[in-house]
C-alpha cells in the first residue's frame, strides 16, 4: 500500500518540471523585470560595517560577471546544479561557521528571489559542490543537507533553486554571497520552518565577514532571433542531408546539435566548446 501511494506522488523533479514550465508562461504575459537591488542580504542591518575579506570563485564557471554554463541550468540534462564554489578567507581566525546564499536580483516575484541559503557550514570548508547541497534522506529533520548542513527552503520547497529566468525578461543577476560568522551551530526554535527573514535576523551581530561571487543567465525569449536564423538553416540543412552531410540545422531543428561548435537548445544559444550561453560578461556590480 505504502508503494502505492509512493507511486502516486508525483516525484520532485516532475514538480520542478511543472514549476518551471509554469514561469516560462508566465514570463510570456510579464516581460518586466523587478529590480531587487535594495533587498539583497549585503544591505540588511546584519552586514552595516562589515567589511568583505573574502574572495568566493565559481570554479567551473569562470571570474565574477560570467555567463552561468549550460550545466547549471535548467537547460542541463539533470535539471541543473549549483556551481562548484571555493572561497579564501583572509580573516578566519574566530570564525566558527559559514552560511551560504544564492538571490537573484531582478526576480519577478519577492519569493522567486532566494535560490538557496545554507548554515552551519564547518569553519574548516573552504568549498561548496553540488552534492554538498542535495536534500538529505532518511532522516526525521528534513531540512538537513547531504553533508548535515542546514538549509532554508526556496520556492518549491527545493534546497536549492536552479537558474531558469522568465521568457522575455532581460539577463538576470545571481549573486552567491559566503558570510563568515563567530558562532556554531546557527540555532532557531522552528529549525523546520525557518524563513527568510529570520535567517537575516538571526546573524545580526555575528557577521565577520563576506565574499561575494555574481553570474547571469539570459532567459530563451533572448535568443529567439537566433532560433528562427536556426529554422532557416535547417531549412537549407535538408537539401545537403541528402548527400550524407548533417548540418548543423538540421540539428537544432531536432532540439540537438551535432556538428559544429554552436546550437540551439531550448530557446538559449550555447557556445558548444565551451558549454555555456553566448553572450557578453557583466561587468561587476552592475
Amino acid at each position: 500500500m505504502a508503494d502505492q501511494q509512493q507511486q502516486q506522488q508525483p516525484s520532485e523533479r516532475t514538480r520542478d518540471r511543472v514549476y518551471r514550465g509554469g514561469r516560462r508562461v508566465i514570463g510570456k504575459v510579464t516581460s518586466f523585470v523587478c529590480n531587487n537591488d535594495g533587498k539583497q542580504i549585503l544591505l540588511s542591518p546584519a552586514f552595516r560595517g562589515i567589511e568583505s575579506h573574502i574572495k568566493l570563485y565559481a570554479d567551473d564557471v569562470g571570474p565574477p560577471g560570467s555567463i552561468l554554463r549550460k550545466k547549471h541550468t535548467t537547460d542541463a540534462d539533470d535539471g541543473g546544479r549549483l556551481p562548484h564554489l571555493s572561497w579564501t578567507d583572509a580573516n578566519p581566525a574566530n570564525v566558527k561557521s559559514y552560511a551560504l546564499l544564492c538571490e537573484d536580483l531582478d526576480a519577478t516575484y519577492p519569493d522567486h528571489m532566494n535560490h538557496g541559503i545554507f548554515y552551519n557550514i564547518p569553519p574548516a570548508r573552504r568549498n561548496v559542490t553540488a552534492n554538498d547541497v542535495e536534500k538529505q534522506v532518511g532522516t526525521n529533520t528534513p531540512r538537513l543537507t547531504a553533508t548535515s548542513w542546514n538549509f532554508v527552503t526556496t520556492h518549491g520547497s527545493n534546497t536549492y533553486l536552479v537558474p531558469d529566468p522568465p521568457a522575455n525578461e532581460a539577463t538576470h543577476r545571481y549573486v552567491f554571497t559566503i558570510i563568515s560568522l563567530n558562532l556554531t551551530p546557527l540555532k532557531f526554535t522552528r529549525p523546520n520552518k525557518v524563513t527568510k527573514k529570520e535567517f537575516h535576523k538571526a546573524i545580526e551581530g555575528k557577521v565577520i565577514s563576506w565574499g561575494q561571487w555574481i553570474g547571469s543567465l539570459a532567459p530563451p525569449a533572448d535568443k529567439n532571433a537566433s532560433a528562427e536564423g536556426a529554422n532557416d538553416q535547417a531549412s537549407a540543412g535538408q537539401a545537403s542531408a541528402s548527400a550524407g552531410e548533417t548540418t548543423a540545422g538540421q540539428a537544432s531543428a531536432g532540439g540537438e546539435a551535432s556538428t559544429g561548435q554552436t546550437g540551439i537548445e531550448g530557446g538559449r544559444d550555447y557556445d558548444r566548446s565551451l558549454d555555456c550561453v553566448q553572450g557578453q560578461p557583466m561587468q561587476d556590480g552592475n
